[in-house]
């Protein structure tokens, strides 16, 4: 995969988080070229004691809809996979572990990406957050 073809969304919260609050940064894909699948999230390692590890991932929203839930025989399982440890995103360093997300929808022009998190880490000023969505553009979509 040519690095040039990678689109990488930095998302932020605009204040900073106490220990247990939770909130949603959201970025909007303004056009077609913008679209993207998600491969990787990365959380940022800045102003935490404890890096990604500072941080949990309630929940990945694409266009409003959870990307973590789960559907059994036509039932929703709204927890699912939710309550991500934030070290599963860490921007590398030491020991670090890459998660490869597969199977999120499409981050298609118009379209919300929102990450909802929360922060538990121990910095008594609180923490404000700083990720990153990485991935590639869709394959073409066939013209009707």
């Amino acid at each position: 995969m040519n690095i040039d073809s990678r689109r990488i969304v930095n998302l932020k919260s605009e204040t900073r988080l106490l220990f247990g609050q939770r909130t949603s940064v959201r970025w909007n894909s303004p056009g077609p070229d913008d679209e993207f699948m998600i491969e990787r999230i990365i959380l940022s390692n800045a102003h935490t004691k404890f890096g990604a590890a500072d941080w949990v991932i309630n929940d990945i929203l694409i266009d409003g809809k959870s990307q973590l839930e789960f559907v059994v025989e036509g039932e929703v399982h709204p927890r699912g996979w939710k309550e991500l440890p934030g070290a599963l995103f860490s921007a590398g360093g030491g020991r670090s572990i890459m998660v490869l997300l597969g199977g999120l929808d499409v981050v298609r022009a118009k379209m919300d990406l929102t990450l909802v998190v929360t922060y538990v880490g121990t910095n008594e000023d609180g923490c404000p957050f700083y990720g990153s969505a990485i991935g590639v553009a869709p394959p073409a979509r066939a013209s009707s």
